[in-house]
């Protein structure tokens, strides 16, 4: 699971550290999401604002939302549902 989160933050700072205006981490293919890969996506969130460019979560679980939820990402992250997935 750590290798999963590594490998995540990994490539979000690659992608702004790349000079991006927007960026989306679409989850459709993400059978579990953990209160450490939630945070990670709200501190993503969190730079993106502070930076100015455009972070969004899209297609999460049910299981992510409600977790997503509990967290409060749901305000600070812009959330997209997509019916194909893409």
């Amino acid at each position: 699971m750590r290798a999963t989160v590594r490998t995540l933050i990994d490539r979000l700072r690659a992608a702004e550290q790349s000079n991006i205006s927007s960026l989306t981490v679409d989850l459709a293919h993400c059978d579990f999401i953990d209160r450490v890969g939630a945070c990670v996506l709200l501190d993503a969130g969190r730079r993106a604002r502070r930076d100015g460019w455009h972070f969004a979560v899209a297609n999460p679980s049910p299981p992510a939302m409600r977790l997503f939820g509990l967290l409060g990402l749901h305000k600070t992250v812009e959330l997209e549902f997509r019916g194909d997935g893409a």
